[in-house]
């Protein structure tokens, strides 16, 4: 699937485990996304992702949805 990560998704990839990815760190990388890496049923490494490099990954869930402002943001609950 050739897609972009986006916040409030959910990904797998076949050797790492699930990828969950949260908000921009705009600090750290402009215009990358603040990642969590799920293995083994625990929280593991906290990451930054390039939104474009979706490479071994595979889209789960996503728990996001862009507005009128073409911005992502998580789904209201």
């Amino acid at each position: 699937m050739a897609d972009h990560l986006q916040p409030g998704d959910i990904w797998h990839h076949p050797g790492m485990g699930m990828l969950y990815v949260t908000s921009e760190d705009m600090d750290l990388r402009p215009g990358y996304l603040v990642c969590y890496w799920r293995m083994s049923g625990k929280t593991g490494l906290r990451t930054t992702m390039d939104p474009a490099k979706t490479t071994n990954l595979t889209l789960i869930q996503r728990l996001g949805e862009q507005g009128p402002d073409r911005e992502w943001r998580l789904k209201a609950a």
